[in-house]
């Protein structure tokens, strides 16, 4: 009887424990049944994930993805600056100019430059020779629109990217702002980074000295066939500073007519005034024509500080070693759009 009842209780103790192993393992295939579920609505919500892929990681949050630049948009500049050479001293501009980008490739823009003071010699007052007039100060003088045609080549390993110029003769000829006809520059830059070392080169072909660098304002405005050259390097440093040294040379290929508004009128007539020894073409009239005349070649510098996404900060020095002319700018920009987004990663 002692047998019976310990194989009964054998045989009720075998039941329940496998009982309770099929509820277990029905409670364990529920819950990936569920997960399995949830993962396929996540999938079918996000509709940039493929319906065949699985989910990497669970822990993966969107707000931990780095926020990505989009290649296309508008992009709003506005850059302030005082520019100073040593033959027409100070003057100051407003450049401000509208950019959209369609891609990483192609891009277009429009401005316009305002001058809000610039000096220049009257054409009335008569001086010795060797006697410079009083510098006569200008305001309010627009400058010639311009519209350009950006192209680069992201993925090569030289950098490459061309900027295409045309102007329109919007601005005053009198002072030596506009040549009053239309204009063009072709220019093409290369560069490589090697960590936050960048040697950079560019060359290029126009017809309009004021067009190969915005930044510096020279006391002429030249008209007809030109070419130029650069080569230097640009450094990184702190993540908030670049700078960028550099020779250059301007060099003109044909016939050219220059715009001055540096001549001095003599009682014996216009006179080419020399400095170090050193004829200087453009302060000899408002106007002057010649074979290759004006070349030009020298030394450059500029520091950039970017003050957060919005804002930089900007000083150059250019010393014209033909010419022995020196010129200083400074200045603050504005950038509001594509171009002031972060970049991904950071």
């Amino acid at each position: 009887m002692n047998i019976f009842r310990r194989i009964v209780v054998v045989l009720l103790s075998a039941m329940v424990g496998r009982a309770c192993f099929a509820q277990s393992t029905s409670g364990s295939e529920m819950a990936n049944s569920a997960v399995s579920s949830s993962r396929a609505v996540a999938v079918a919500v996000d509709s940039s994930v493929p319906a065949n892929s699985a989910v990497a990681d669970n822990n993966t949050s969107p707000a931990n993805s780095p926020a990505e630049t989009s290649d296309r948009g508008f992009t709003f500049t506005t850059s302030i600056t005082g520019n100073h050479d040593s033959s027409s001293g100070w003057s100051n501009i407003i450049d401000s100019s509208v950019r959209y980008d369609f891609n990483r490739v192609f891009g277009v823009e429009l401005g316009m430059p305002y001058y809000m003071t610039h000096n220049g010699y009257s054409s009335t007052v008569v001086t010795r020779i060797n006697t410079n007039p009083p510098l006569v100060t200008t305001y309010n003088s627009l400058g010639d629109m311009y519209l350009k045609l950006h192209f680069a080549a992201p993925d090569t390993s030289f950098g490459y990217s061309a900027t295409i110029t045309g102007t329109a003769p919007t601005g005053d000829t009198s002072s030596g702002i506009s040549t009053g006809r239309p204009t063009f520059d072709l220019n093409n830059h290369f560069e490589h980074s090697f960590g936050f070392f960048t040697p950079l080169a560019e060359l290029g072909f126009g017809d309009s000295s004021a067009l190969i660098n915005h930044r510096v304002r020279r006391p002429y405005t030249t008209l007809g066939p030109i070419s130029h050259y650069k080569a230097g390097a640009s450094f990184d440093f702190l993540k908030f500073f670049n700078f960028e040294g550099s020779a250059y040379e301007d060099l003109p290929i044909g016939d050219q007519k220059i715009y001055s508004h540096l001549f001095v009128p003599s009682k014996t007539g216009k006179v080419i005034r020399t400095i170090n020894g050193k004829k200087r073409r453009f302060a000899r009239t408002t106007v002057d024509t010649g074979q290759g005349i004006l070349e030009d070649n020298g030394l450059s510098s500029e520091l950039t500080v970017n003050v957060g996404r919005h804002m930089a900060l900007t000083g150059s020095y250019e010393r014209s070693l033909r010419q022995s002319l020196d010129t200083v700018a400074v200045g603050v920009s504005f950038t509001f759009g594509r171009a002031a987004q972060t970049p991904a990663g950071q």
